[in-house]
């Protein structure tokens, strides 16, 4: 698949390592150097809004991993979006109700969406870079 990135999409000057669209379309996830895992509004996306300022394009920052994240994966039904980093862990995410907080002296403003770790499994030997999707349904969807 080829995409074309948006250029408001970014890591804080990082490379982008991981994409992954939710089902629904609804968001999509990034994944970069930056230590980050950020979820978008995939409404934004829309070449009619391209250039508007006032669109809510980053919903949430979510700055749970110590490494670059490699991958993120949302899960079947979208609730819960997964990320693996080079720090060797696995962080599984889940919405919770209400919004974000921000990073103190970030000067990124609050995020729009509350999103915590819900999850998450240690014990890798090495960096983690590719998460196993088959998996990562068959249980964390019977929640």
């Amino acid at each position: 698949m080829i995409a074309e990135k948006p250029s408001w999409v970014r890591h804080e000057g990082m490379q982008i390592f991981s994409i992954d669209v939710q089902p629904g379309g609804l968001r999509f996830a990034t994944g970069g150097g930056d230590h980050k895992v950020r979820i978008w509004n995939m409404k934004s996306v829309s070449t009619d809004i391209e250039n508007d300022a006032f669109s809510q394009r980053l919903l949430a920052t979510l700055r749970d991993h110590f490494g670059s994240v490699n991958c993120v994966r949302w899960a079947k039904h979208g609730r819960f979006v997964a990320s693996g980093s080079d720090d060797q862990a696995i962080l599984i995410h889940e919405r919770k109700p209400g919004s974000g907080t921000t990073e103190f002296g970030s000067g990124e403003p609050p995020d729009i969406q509350n999103w915590k770790v819900a999850m998450t499994l240690r014990g890798h030997t090495g960096d983690v870079v590719m998460l196993l999707l088959l998996f990562f349904n068959l249980v964390l969807c019977k929640k």
